[in-house]
Order: C-alpha cells, then sequence, then structure tokens
C-alpha cells in the first residue's frame, strides 16, 4: 500500500505505539529480576534453603536480557 491509501503493512501508526514500545524496553529487565528474586525468596523461606533465591535473580536476569534483545530488534525492525 502507499501512504496516500493509508499505512504499511506492520507500521506503527501513533506516537503512542512508538512509547510504549520504548518504555517497555526500560521495564523489562528490572521486572523479571525483581519478580524471579521474590519466587525465590519466598522458595528460601518456604523450604529453608539459602539458594533460590540466587537461582531466581540469575533467571530472571537472563530471562529479562532476552526480552530486551527480542523487543529491542523487533523496535529496530519497525523503525526502518
Amino acid at each position: 500500500m502507499s501512504d496516500a491509501q493509508g499505512p504499511r503493512q506492520g507500521a506503527w501508526p501513533t506516537w503512542k505505539a512508538r512509547a510504549a514500545a520504548y518504555l517497555s524496553v526500560v521495564w523489562i529487565l528490572p521486572c523479571s529480576m525483581i519478580g524471579c528474586w521474590m519466587i525465590g525468596d519466598y522458595l528460601d523461606r518456604r523450604f529453608g534453603a539459602s539458594y533460590w533465591g540466587m537461582v531466581g535473580t540469575v533467571l530472571g536476569l537472563a530471562a529479562g536480557f532476552y526480552e530486551t534483545i527480542r523487543q529491542t530488534l523487533r523496535i529496530g525492525k519497525h523503525g526502518r
């Protein structure tokens, strides 16, 4: 489709959609890390172990990095 007929396939139509995508990248890593740390801390208290908090933090960090990279590549593809 040309610009006269409407937005192209897959394009972000508004500045709000672009802003939401950029803001989501900012919050992915800390939220996933803190969320998994909280689950690990709960498991520590529940089972009397001392390593689940660290395991949760590392898993949250890995998941956060994966999602951050995935979202960044998606934003880069739409920005062209």
